[in-house]
Parts: structure tokens; sequence; C-alpha cells
């Protein structure tokens, strides 16, 4: 049996969101109109949510969070320009 890290110190938890298609689709076109994705769509959402509704604490979790996602996707679009230099 190998040892590996917890999901959450390597990647980010992938979460389940059912829609049906008749939505996600045109969902998913929206966004490609509006020049994002629908990961960053609902991040977008997510985090207006919590900033208008949230509690101090619920607020400064949510912008440490952010921070680290950022440092996150910060390393692998780093590691991605890095295979490409080679």
């Amino acid at each position: 049996m190998t040892d590996t890290p917890p999901t959450n110190e390597k990647r980010t938890k992938v979460r389940t969101l059912r829609v049906v298609d008749d939505i996600w689709e045109p969902y998913k076109a929206v966004c490609k109109r509006d020049n994002t994705d629908a990961t960053n769509d609902l991040l977008t959402h997510v985090g207006r949510r919590i900033l208008t509704s949230g509690t101090p604490e619920e607020i400064e979790r949510y912008k440490a969070g952010v921070a680290q996602q950022q440092e996150r996707r910060s390393r692998v679009i780093g590691a991605h320009k890095k295979s490409a230099d080679d």
C-alpha cells in the first residue's frame, strides 16, 4: 500500500453539481460568449454570495481560500509553461 497525501493537499477537491443538459448546455454557451467558463462563473457567483451574506469569519475564510486557489493555479500554470518550454 502506498501512502498518498489527502486530495486537498495536492489538488482542489472536485465537487458534484447535478444539472440537466437543457440547463447546462445553454449555460456553457452563455459563458463562452462572455469569455469565461462555467467554473470561473460559478466561483464568481459563490464569492459574491459569501461577500454579500457571509459572516465576518466566513468572509475571511473565503479570502484565504481565494489566495490559496490563486497560488495553486499559479503553480499549475507555471508547471504547464515549464513543460512547454522543454
